[in-house]
């Protein structure tokens, strides 16, 4: 089969929303010419040498994806211009991508490797340190960028004291046991404190008497706690207004966007409507791969854990509609000026939803989100 039929036949039976890679690794160049006259751009190659010549000798308008083995003191010959690295298996080669794309003025994309066999001989993260590696970062971001915050805000930002259930649990930053405090409210008695950052994610308990006590000490804080929020975001708002100090909330929804301050600030004299869109990612993830796969929710559902989307553990709250009730009880509290009772509105996962449902869905040219 010729390379134009070839890859109008792969093109016409993928999903729409899938990039097609196609492996050029030891073709020869005019082959790829050939596919990239057929109107393929992305191209992988799995040795960086080659990846280099092959550059130097095609069109510049190729994404170029490297997809093998990447040796740490190899990056910095396709750093300035690779499009996506695939196989990154360790944060020292995550580091040294970032170095290489700093000198290059641009953002490198990744993919990260994770070993979910707990084979020690193979390449990849462990399930641990792509938790210690996703949930490390508020400290390291603090240590490694106080200059950038000190020339924006004209403040120096010290960490006086952090709390956590373990102390050794392996993080991408060292946890000075000087200021380690295994009671969170063991911090107050003992240290002068500005602003106090919660991310410990309870509705309840130890987390709203963390975040109670700073307010009522003049304590301004910080909290991506959407369950807190929903739940306890208007008697701590009193609170902190009462005490004249900041409760700042807004990664607790859609922070990425921002959307919270948009709507207490930039839309403050507007009337709001309505409020839509997709508010929880492994809710969306799984409903759209089952759809794009034509695989079952448990299968789905089994490889959002492996790739990250969903919790290990337990993925309850994102399945069972807590998440982004959480969330929408946030969002109607801003724009409407009121807040919603948690016994008058529905609330329903997406367990229950079957392969057949998305099937009939379609037919009738809908989508379940």
């Amino acid at each position: 089969m010729k390379i134009d039929n070839n890859l109008s036949s792969i093109i016409d039976n993928i999903p729409k929303k899938v990039t097609l890679v196609a492996v050029s690794k030891t073709k020869p160049m005019e082959l790829i010419k050939n596919a990239y006259d057929c109107g393929q751009r992305d191209f992988g190659e799995n040795k960086v040498q080659e990846l280099v010549n092959k550059f130097e000798s095609l069109p510049k308008d190729i994404k170029w994806h490297m997809i093998g083995h990447l040796q740490r003191n190899k990056v910095k010959y396709i750093a300035p211009f690779v499009y996506l690295i695939h196989s990154v298996d360790s944060v020292k080669l995550l580091n040294e991508i970032n170095k290489q794309a700093k000198k290059n003025n641009k953002t490198i994309s990744v993919l990260l490797q994770i070993d979910i066999s707990d084979d020690n001989t193979k390449f990849g993260f462990s399930f641990n340190e792509i938790d210690t590696l996703l949930n490390s970062n508020l400290i390291n971001e603090l240590n490694t960028k106080k200059r950038d915050i000190e020339l924006k805000t004209g403040k120096k930002i010290r960490v006086v004291a952090v709390s956590a259930r373990n102390i050794n649990k392996k993080r991408k930053f060292k946890v000075n046991k000087k200021i380690f405090y295994k009671n969170p409210l063991e911090i107050f008695k003992k240290n002068k404190i500005d602003i106090l950052f919660e991310a410990i994610g309870l509705s309840d308990g130890i987390s709203k008497k963390v975040v109670e006590t700073a307010l009522k000490s003049k304590i301004h804080v910080i909290t991506p706690n959407k369950a807190l929020i929903s739940k306890h975001g208007n008697e701590l708002a009193k609170l902190a207004e009462k005490n004249k100090v900041n409760l700042e909330f807004e990664a607790s929804v859609a922070g990425g966007i921002p959307i919270l301050r948009s709507i207490k600030e930039g839309l403050a004299t507007n009337k709001i409507s309505k409020v839509y869109g997709i508010l929880n990612g492994t809710s969306n993830y799984i409903l759209s791969e089952m759809e794009n796969s034509n695989e079952n929710f448990a299968d789905v559902l089994k490889k959002a854990q492996i790739l990250g989307y969903a919790e290990p553990g337990n993925p309850k709250l994102d399945l069972n509609g807590f998440d982004a009730f959480a969330k929408v009880r946030i969002l109607s509290a801003l724009a409407f000026n009121s807040k919603i009772s948690k016994h008058k509105c529905l609330m329903e996962g997406i367990e229950k939803i079957e392969l057949k449902d998305i099937k009939i869905a379609n037919q009738l040219d809908l989508r379940i989100k």
